[in-house]
């Protein structure tokens, strides 16, 4: 059921892929960076994937999908849910040599973009026929995205590039049955 949860949510990002781009500015210059990247594993396979990417304009902006998926699944046929599967996505862009920025400006250049990106991707979500009503859903809009300690802020940054955007944490109730296939026999 995982393997069929990452490709349920690439393809949904595929189609964010198509249908937006992602505008912003950086030094009061606008730019214009096309559509997301998808990347998927865990933080520490994320980041290697990323450092094999010679240039940021090949990787972001981008989604995460960060694993391991915790997957509620239910196996009583009679019910039309399957699973629900608490996923947390990241909506990242780069703010490399913009060390000036202050947290205003990450929101101005990055994190409002962010956000945008994230709305269309939860529309993509309400619209997609195998997901059940999306009721509720955790944002957090991260500047200088890191590790968070509370009483210090952000400290360590989470990988190798520095980045700003948004998180979510969305659980989706993903109907049993997809293109006719009961995906738990």
């Amino acid at each position: 059921m995982i393997t069929q949860v990452k490709d349920f949510i690439s393809g949904i990002v595929s189609n964010v892929r198509t249908t937006t781009f992602v505008t912003g500015k950086v030094s009061s210059s606008a730019w214009e960076s096309g559509a997301p990247f998808y990347f998927h594993g865990t933080p520490l396979e994320i980041n290697v994937l990323l450092g094999q990417v010679p240039s940021s304009k090949n990787k972001y902006p981008a989604i995460f999908l960060f694993e391991p998926i915790l997957m509620n699944e239910n196996n009583d046929i009679t019910q039309v849910v399957g699973a629900s599967p608490k996923l947390q996505i990241y909506f990242m862009h780069d703010w490399a040599s913009q060390e000036q920025w202050t947290t205003g400006d990450h929101y101005t250049n990055i994190i409002d973009d962010m956000d945008e990106l994230k709305r269309e991707f939860i529309k993509k979500l309400k619209a997609n026929k195998y997901v059940k009503k999306i009721t509720d859903y955790s944002t957090v809009r991260h500047a200088k995205w890191g590790l968070f300690f509370n009483d210090q802020g952000y400290k360590n940054q989470v990988f190798n590039d520095q980045l700003s955007g948004v998180e979510l944490e969305i659980t989706l109730d993903i109907k049993r049955i997809i293109d006719g296939c009961d995906l738990f026999e």
